[in-house]
């Protein structure tokens, strides 16, 4: 279920393709969109997301810090926290570890092949906190 944002001229031309495309619509789902748009819910959903993800990123940062590593960049807002790790340790090494353990992490080098994410990784906030993760993460530094 979804909604799309868009110049009144671009939704009527849509709401034509749809009436033309489709052989039913669901039409629950629809009204659904509607109200929760319509009466502030959407909003007030938003709101409570972000303020758990506000609250749970705030904790991820100190077990972090915690576990030794450097966060990196702002913290005050978004689903995910960089950090780099100590002494140089190699992300996609301590990812492998990590990996074979049961215990997917993000390195750096996915989202680049520069130097500078050798050393980094991205933690997603809403999985990371209550994971089992930051035990054996700090093991796993604390052995390379």
């Amino acid at each position: 279920m979804g909604f799309i944002a868009a110049q009144r001229d671009e939704i009527a031309w849509l709401m034509n393709f749809k009436a033309v495309s489709c052989i039913s619509s669901a039409s629950v789902m629809e009204r659904v969109v509607y109200r929760l748009l319509s009466e502030g819910m959407y909003r007030h959903i938003c709101d409570q997301v972000r303020a758990k993800l506000d609250e749970a990123r705030r904790g991820l940062v100190t077990k972090l810090v915690k576990a030794g590593l450097t966060v990196d960049g702002p913290t005050d807002s978004g689903m995910y926290i960089w950090a780099s790790l100590p002494n140089d340790v190699d992300a996609m090494t301590l990812a492998n570890m990590l990996f074979e353990q049961g215990f997917p992490i993000a390195p750096g080098r996915v989202f680049g092949e520069s130097v500078a994410f050798k050393s980094r990784v991205r933690f997603n906030v809403a999985t990371t906190l209550d994971s089992r993760v930051l035990g054996p993460l700090s093991e796993a530094i604390a052995r390379l």
